[in-house]
């Protein structure tokens, strides 16, 4: 089946290292629109009013999605409104599945980005695998559905932790007078090391302060936690 797309705001959002990749895929006008033409819908968003509303809103998802369609809820959100839409979704006559991402914009960038799935194996087993491998090649099982998105937002909370931490040691050890790629590559293979420290030290360590991942969309996961 071809690729269908729908975003509020059209192809404004796409990055254009990718437009040549998804030239061939057909925008339609409404959400509803796009479900109606699709045996598996994906959604990525940022909060969970957000997920709400495309599903719910005047021709949302739930609107156009077909019977024995499968929706991927790839987004960072609330665990209970994951289950409540999924309520809705499964009252349609289709089926559900949460598979957060985890790994940030770099791993992203790299195509290894990690997909913690919460699912009935028998709808995730097969193409619908194989299709969110090809943006996550390794999938973490986490049982079922809703376990999954706990897990996500408290790895992000974990990488709070360390972020701030981090940017403590950083401080002490410039004021100390410490040679600073020294102190990436000793802490990097001490019992000190972390994925954030390996991961966005560096860029720190180069002066690139583009967070990718902003502040506020972090204090959203820690009050999801």
């Amino acid at each position: 089946m071809p690729l269908t797309l729908y975003d509020m705001c059209g192809d404004k959002n796409v990055p254009d290292v990718l437009r040549d990749s998804i030239s061939a895929a057909k925008w339609a006008k409404t959400a509803a629109e796009a479900a109606a033409e699709s045996e598996i819908v994906i959604t990525a968003l940022p909060r969970p009013e957000h997920v709400s509303a495309a599903f719910e809103a005047e021709s949302g998802i739930l609107e156009g999605l077909q019977k024995d369609a499968v929706w991927i809820e790839h987004s960072t959100t609330d665990f209970r409104n994951t289950i409540r839409v999924k309520e809705m979704v499964e009252a349609k006559g289709a089926h559900a599945i949460e598979a957060p991402l985890t790994g940030g914009m770099q791993i992203l960038r790299e195509g290894k980005m990690v997909s913690l799935v919460g699912a009935d194996p028998k709808v995730f087993e097969g193409r619908v695998a194989s299709l969110v491998a090809l943006s996550a090649p390794r999938l973490v099982r986490c049982g079922e559905f809703g376990h999954a998105t706990i897990i996500k937002i408290w790895s992000n909370i974990l990488c709070a932790v360390h972020d701030a931490h981090i940017g403590e040691v950083l401080c002490v050890c410039k004021k100390a007078g410490l040679d600073m790629k020294l102190v990436f590559d000793a802490m990097r293979v001490s019992s000190g090391n972390s994925f954030c420290w390996e991961t966005e030290v560096p860029l720190v360590l180069r002066g690139e302060y583009d967070p990718n991942f902003t502040a506020e969309m972090m204090a959203k996961d820690i009050s999801l936690g």
